[in-house]
């Protein structure tokens, strides 16, 4: 297991987000992160990508429809 730790870049919130070593890897390496990283929420998915919080994401873009 590793630990992803990071700010949002919008609100400045701290975030840690464990997810095991193979599947951050197999991310890193080009797999879709929705396959992945399939037991992380939505939220967490994007916080891992782009360092934006579900809370943030959602004002900036609305909810999903």
């Amino acid at each position: 297991m590793i630990t992803l730790t990071g700010t949002c870049r919008i609100c400045h919130t701290p975030d840690e987000i464990v997810v095991p070593e193979a599947h951050y890897e197999a991310w890193r390496n080009g797999a879709l992160i929705q396959i992945a990283m399939p037991d992380l929420t939505p939220g967490q998915r994007e916080f891992v990508i782009s360092q934006t919080c579900d809370a943030c994401f959602t004002k900036l873009f609305g909810e999903d429809d």
